[in-house]
């Protein structure tokens, strides 16, 4: 959960994409994914509050 965690403060600092990547040792899909996930939710704070919890 902490690569989740991660991935989705870089994202909403506007990290790019490959740069989270090479950071975070993760594909670039993994990220993508992530950031479908998070676009879909109203803001990313519901994400990275249930990140915390694991």
């Amino acid at each position: 959960m902490l690569r989740l965690r991660q991935i989705l403060q870089m994202l909403a600092n506007g990290i790019p994409q490959v740069e989270i990547c090479g950071l975070v040792h993760c594909s670039k899909r993994t990220v993508s994914g992530y950031r479908k996930i998070a676009s879909q939710a109203a803001s990313w704070k519901p994400f990275l509050c249930l990140s915390t919890l694991y």
